[in-house]
């Protein structure tokens, strides 16, 4: 039986925003590094709670963001999966199908679950 892996991430989903120049070169707009922050930590308790391991190979993904709209999905998608990188698979490159959606809500919360994918 495939292992799923599944994170609920408790808080309005957050766009991953074009980094800005500075003095000392470029950087992540904070909003951005606090929200992937928050996947990283949100996805490391759950996988010490639960005790799932680090999925390799290709990986299929459905992912449901609850909240006010802001940014493109895509934008979304992307802060989502910097967080994960490196603890629920090894880079964003693994998935190969995806499924997403915005869904407008007076709360925020954001649902991904991840497993293998085998692609023919």
């Amino acid at each position: 039986m495939p292992m799923t892996i599944a994170i609920t991430i408790p808080a309005i989903p957050i766009p991953k925003g074009r980094p800005r120049l500075g003095r000392n070169g470029a950087h992540n707009p904070e909003s951005t590094v606090d929200y992937e922050n928050l996947v990283r930590w949100t996805a490391k308790a759950s996988r010490n709670e639960i005790g799932w391991k680090k999925l390799a190979g290709d990986i299929k993904c459905r992912v449901e963001f609850y909240g006010p709209r802001k940014g493109d999905i895509d934008n979304l998608l992307k802060s989502l999966f910097d967080g994960l990188n490196g603890i629920a698979f090894d880079d964003d490159k693994q998935i190969r199908e995806l499924h997403a959606i915005c869904i407008d809500a007076d709360f925020g919360e954001t649902i991904v679950r991840i497993e293998p994918c085998h692609v023919m």
